[in-house]
């Protein structure tokens, strides 16, 4: 009986898998690699691509077959007699047939391409000890190993033209990166090893290291490989012209797309390095600009953050953030909050007009939001602590506080303005680390200003450690810890301030690199201070 994928009633036979031994349900019309046992279907010389394992009989033919037709059985008691490869699964069967020359020709053009890649892996691992990832490194006698590079030599290794190492689309947790230095007669191997980390070798460019370069281009770096990261046709003949290749725009630090002949011209006009001088490169799982509109932004000084800003604000066009221009500021001084609300992570915060001016050239996230109140004076400037630190604040002499970061221009040499003590500071400045509620009461947080000294009292504290091995060359490790703390504070007439701290921190220790984060939370009851602290040791 003809079928829409047998038109020449060509002979079929059955071929059946398991889903318990990894067979999937079979696509009518799909060509591909199957097989058989003799008995059950044609000889190895009768199918495209046909192979025989010969042995004692029956044996297994493989060949290129095209699915005619197929169904899936859902068996609930395999029995160990169906197939199915599990006590309960499906058993996938399909009628097939000899694919002809013309369907076969894509199946074997892939397992050719796979042969191919295959021995070429081998000549890297054999030539430059190259993708084991590991300790196991082959000891290559002509290789200079375990290279420190300073930051200039490394910057000059990485503008070298780059050899393919494998497919554009492989996915691998820590890349190797092969640089060409044809005048030196060097290949710089740049690899990720489980022991060492990060470590360049020099690898003399041998005869057999040159052919390896060019089977490399040859397999990784061609119109099709291109293609596959979206670069069309034309504009990938640009690119591989100038000696480029697929790899570095599938990084995901790359700020651009190339989709036209002029963006790969406009890519090609700077190098990796002019790129990321110009400050074009990807973050935040942003979107990537067409290339030729990023040199124009890039030539106008416009880096890719701002590139950003001005998107989410509406400019789409290059024209439209070529042209936009900061607001009008008022020139009085005052309190100016630029780029958010008080309060706001984003906010930056002066009392300058020059200054504000200033924060808006460099920046225009502030330029759709900002506030100014004139005819007032900052008289506390608290900068904050370390690094990521939010506890930062500014008292105005209208007596409210802001929350941002306080501006001042580069090379300034202004002080600071302080009114307050140094216990009051550090004082407020823990609840704005806190973001307590208590400060939107200023009848909680103003008696605190005249603060003129803090004790600290430690009232519980619990702490948590989990350790665990990781190949065998080091620790994972992970921890919490919590404590309720009294602030007992003595205010200018002798008095006593009573506040409850509970701090609720984390860390970790994984592959040799550490994080840690705290919380921090506040109350002027003690028995609601223990509750939150017992309800939140619990669950550490």
């Amino acid at each position: 009986m003809l079928t829409p994928h047998n038109p020449d009633d060509a002979p079929t036979w059955t071929i059946s898998g398991g889903s318990g031994y990894g067979h999937r349900a079979y696509t009518p019309g799909k060509t591909l690699r199957e097989s058989w046992w003799n008995t059950e279907g044609p000889a190895a010389d009768q199918v495209p691509g046909g192979r025989a394992d010969r042995g004692l009989l029956p044996y297994r033919v493989s060949g290129i077959v095209t699915v005619v037709t197929a169904e899936s059985t859902y068996v609930e008691n395999e029995g160990m007699s169906v197939g199915v490869g599990e006590q309960q699964g499906h058993l996938h069967s399909a009628q097939v047939r000899a694919a002809t020359p013309a369907e076969a020709a894509e199946v074997l053009a892939a397992e050719a391409t796979r042969r191919v890649r295959t021995g070429i892996a081998e000549r890297v691992r054999s030539l430059l000890g190259a993708g084991l990832h590991s300790a196991n490194l082959p000891t290559l006698a002509d290789t200079e190993d375990g290279l420190r590079q300073t930051a200039a030599e490394h910057q000059a290794m990485i503008e070298l033209p780059q050899v393919p190492l494998g497919p554009v689309d492989r996915a691998t947790r820590h890349p190797a990166d092969l640089y060409l230095d044809s005048a030196a007669g060097v290949l710089w191997l740049h690899e990720y090893t489980a022991l060492w980390g990060w470590r360049t070798r020099r690898l003399p460019l041998t005869p057999e290291r040159q052919a390896l370069v060019a089977a490399l281009h040859a397999a990784y770096n061609n119109i099709g490989d291109w293609e596959r990261t979206g670069v069309p046709a034309e504009a990938a003949a640009v690119l591989l012209a100038a000696g480029r290749i697929p790899h570095e725009l599938v990084d995901p630090a790359v700020a651009v797309s190339i989709s036209s002949v002029e963006d790969a011209h406009a890519y090609l006009s700077r190098t990796t390095r002019q790129w990321e001088q110009a400050l074009w490169r990807r973050h935040d799982d942003g979107r990537r600009w067409p290339a030729a509109d990023a040199a124009r932004l890039a030539e106008a000084g416009i880096s890719y953050s701002h590139a950003q800003i001005h998107h989410r604000h509406g400019l789409t066009s290059v024209e439209d953030i070529l042209a936009a221009r900061p607001p009008q500021l008022p020139q009085q001084p005052g309190r100016f909050i630029l780029g958010g609300n008080n309060g706001s992570h984003q906010a930056t915060i002066c009392n300058n007009p020059a200054d504000a001016e200033q924060i808006f050239g460099n920046n225009p996230t502030g330029w759709t939001e900002w506030q100014h109140t004139p005819g007032v004076r900052v008289e506390h400037v608290f900068p904050g602590g370390g690094f990521g630190e939010q506890h930062r604040f500014q008292l105005w002499s209208d007596g409210v506080l802001t929350y941002g970061l306080w501006y001042e221009p580069p090379g300034s040499r202004r002080e600071r303005p302080v009114s307050l003590s140094a216990a009051a500071e550090q004082l407020i400045g823990l609840l704005v680390n806190g973001g307590s509620p208590l400060l939107e009461d200023p009848a909680s947080w103003r008696p605190l200003l005249g603060v003129t000294a803090t004790t600290v009292v430690e009232l519980d504290r619990h702490e948590t450690e989990d350790v665990r091995d990781y190949f065998a060359t080091g620790l994972d490790r992970t921890g919490g810890i919590i404590e309720l703390i009294r602030l007992d504070s003595t205010l200018p007439d002798g008095t006593t301030h009573t506040l409850y701290q509970v701090v609720r921190g984390q860390w970790s220790i994984r592959d040799g690199e550490g994080d840690s984060r705290a919380t921090h939370w506040f109350s002027t009851e003690e028995q609601e201070a223990r509750r939150y602290y017992r309800e939140h040791r619990a669950a550490l």
